[in-house]
């Protein structure tokens, strides 16, 4: 479910522009990236049971190539739920000294602080600007057809911010935006087959509006300015019945950086509707995901990340929103607003150890990174499958148990991957946590790609409580008042020593398609700790969970819940078991991999 709207204003304000705006020339290299020199080589630990864990390095000067080996962590801490996790990410960017560097799939600048609900992130930002940071921003834009609130949304932002930057005169070195979306295409012969009036259905709908809300979306939403004309007040096709390629594939990474100290990743995004406390009092919408905060030379591994995707996408953003204007009919801004951007290298942004504490946790950066391909469905090519491969790979080393949170379960390699380690370790338990109904669904029916994605989850989760029986458990959570909380956490443990928390969703999307990152790490107290924290919420801090067997985890976890969806009364915590009976409807078309 997405973020509420913005309230589109009567029309958008006339601003300066904060740099040239060249309307003949045309940018014609996107792609390519300068890159910094190779990491070098890291040794790999002295201990072959948890290098097993982890993946080979990949030694490429592409920062969207590379993939770093082992590295030891200082310190590695899990963060609970929103309202803990943004206390954490406002007090790091309100301590920054030289840099802050921010990705999400979703940021809203007008969300009030945490910390002080008298400002918004926009402000926070501001003022480590004005406290000589180096502040760098970059957001995921939307396909303008398939989504058309949400990227004129998006586009509101990027000016916002802008708009908030100059008149705050702020310098462009300092502060800097990009809203861009992933360069995959699914071609307009696809779409002229199951999309065949989409730019006339969305016409058609904007004109329903008022007409001050009309011209004021269609003027935040620069994907629908070569598609459509605004005439007597009136939006229709500029090439009736001509279909466009759309955008499949999102930067769904989630990620903070400061002062290149210290790095943040995990589920959430940068809107009101992540945040709630561990508790899940809030009225509506209740909501639990985790991130977590690394420390050490690892933080290098995020920025060159960080780097790889600016430095790429900045040009795309530009590229697109030069375009955009070029193609419009009537001035919509007094002159172009395209913020500048500037390259960043790793000289600009050194790795800072905070502590002198050895570091000791081994740890890796996973990523899925993906390029435009050569179909015309628009699945692109696969440059990096860390996650897939690096959950593929934790699994396969399980011994007692496999704890699993996470949004969706619709990978068949996953779920092949748990039941063969299921018949080679017998005495294995799982046990996955699942959100009750999945977003698409709760306040809709669902589409034929959201239907689809169900019915792939209900088919994998069916035939592993076949295959693995007794030893599975699937669980849900829910409050006493019956309000499901919704699971958005993207989380793995296995047997108290090794553990993964990042941006991926366990499904297709997110190991094929999407950029995505996870960080992943070797540590039996930490990783216990956080299974401990973690179920102590869930569970409502049962008696002796700290000393439970994994023998017992499935057992004792089916208890709980099933005492508290017997009695809402005496409820412990918030675990319920799964009912997995969402069967979905799969399509003719091959869609798995954009569930």
């Amino acid at each position: 479910m997405a973020d509420p709207l913005f309230i589109f204003p009567p029309d958008v304000p006339d601003v300066t522009p904060l740099g040239p705006f060249d309307p003949i020339k045309p940018i014609t290299d996107i792609t390519k990236i300068d890159a910094p020199p190779p990491v070098k080589p890291v040794k790999r630990t002295k201990d072959p049971k948890v290098d097993e864990f982890f993946l080979p390095p990949v030694d490429d000067a592409d920062p969207l190539v590379f993939r770093g080996d082992i590295e030891d962590a200082v310190s590695v801490t899990p963060i609970i739920d929103g309202n803990e996790i943004f206390i954490e990410l406002e007090r790091a960017i309100g301590n920054a000294e030289s840099s802050v560097l921010i990705a999400f799939w979703a940021f809203d600048p007008g969300m009030k602080a945490v910390t002080d609900p008298s400002i918004t992130w926009m402000d926070l930002l501001l003022e480590a600007v004005e406290n000589n940071t180096m502040v760098r921003v970059l957001f995921n834009d939307f396909d303008p057809g398939l989504q058309t609130e949400t990227h004129a949304t998006v586009w509101l932002r990027y000016w916002t911010m802008w708009t908030a930057a100059i008149n705050a005169g702020v310098s462009a070195d300092k502060f800097q935006v990009v809203c861009s979306h992933h360069e995959a295409e699914t071609s307009p012969s696809i779409i002229k087959l199951v999309r065949p009036k989409l730019y006339k259905t969305i016409a058609a709908g904007l004109n329903k509006l008022p007409a001050a809300r009309r011209k004021a979306m269609f003027g935040v939403a620069p994907g629908l300015w070569s598609k459509l004309n605004y005439k007597h007040s009136k939006l229709e096709e500029i090439f009736a019945g001509h279909s466009y390629p759309v955008f499949p594939a999102s930067h769904h990474q989630k990620l903070v950086i400061v002062d290149g100290k210290v790095a943040y990743t995990g589920g959430v995004n940068v809107t009101s509707q992540y945040d709630d406390t561990r508790k899940h009092g809030k009225p509506k919408f209740p909501w639990h995901d985790v991130f977590v905060k690394v420390e050490g030379t690892i933080v290098s591994h995020f920025v060159r990340n960080f780097i790889g995707l600016w430095n790429q996408e900045r040009l795309r953003g530009e590229a697109f929103l030069k375009d955009a204007y070029r193609a419009i009919a009537f001035k919509v801004h007094a002159t172009p607003l395209i913020g500048p951007t500037s390259k960043l290298t790793e000289a600009m942004i050194p790795t800072v150890l905070t502590s002198t504490v050895p570091a000791k946790i081994p740890s890796q950066v996973h990523r899925t990174i993906t390029k435009k391909g050569t179909a015309d469905s628009g699945v692109p090519i696969v440059v990096r499958q860390d996650i897939l491969e690096g959950y593929v790979q934790a699994i396969s080393k399980a011994e007692s148990f496999i704890y699993l949170e996470n949004q969706y379960f619709r990978e068949q390699i996953i779920a092949d991957a748990i039941v063969q380690q299921h018949k080679a370790k017998p005495d294995l338990k799982t046990i996955i946590l699942l959100p009750k109904v999945i977003e698409e669904f709760l306040d809709k029916k669902g589409d034929d790609l959201s239907k689809h994605g169900a019915a792939l989850q209900f088919e994998l989760l069916d035939t592993m409580q076949t295959a693995i029986g007794s030893n599975l458990g699937l669980f849900t959570l829910e409050r006493k008042d019956k309000m499901l909380v919704y699971v958005h956490s993207k989380l793995l443990i296995i047997d108290d020593k090794f553990a993964s928390i990042g941006s991926a969703n366990c499904n297709p999307r997110s190991f094929k398609m999407d950029t995505e990152l996870d960080f992943v790490w070797f540590n039996e107290g930490l990783a216990q700790k956080l299974r401990i924290d973690l179920w102590n919420e869930i569970l409502g801090s049962p008696s002796g969970v700290d000393s439970w067997k994994p023998a017992d985890f499935v057992t004792r976890w089916t208890e709980i819940a099933k005492k508290n969806k017997k009695s809402r009364r005496t409820r412990t915590g918030f675990v319920v078991p799964f009912d997995n009976t969402t069967k979905g409807a799969k399509s003719f078309l091959p869609l798995d991999p954009f569930t």
